[in-house]
């Protein structure tokens, strides 16, 4: 994927029916970033939030971590259960 293009930070925020508070959030944010620096190399400058599910916490650890936040009209994507709706 590397290889591809950009490579950016996509995580799923949200538990059951609940989206996950800034602590949760927090430490979601900075083990995946560390893994992603440790592992690939790559300081992620992008997210994605998975499912677009996000709230006002989201968008204070996007800043504080220095992420782009891409919203669903800035990314052209599909998913696979769109081909049966």
């Amino acid at each position: 994927m590397r290889n591809w293009g950009k490579l950016g930070l996509h995580i799923h925020l949200c538990l059951t029916m609940k989206n996950m508070n800034y602590g949760e959030q927090n430490k979601l944010f900075k083990e995946s970033m560390d893994w992603m620096k440790k592992e690939l190399g790559i300081v992620p400058t992008e997210f994605v939030p998975g499912w677009w599910s996000f709230n006002k916490d989201t968008l204070k650890l996007c800043e504080k971590y220095g992420l782009k936040m891409i919203s669903e009209r800035d990314y052209d994507y599909t998913h696979d259960y769109h081909w049966i709706l």
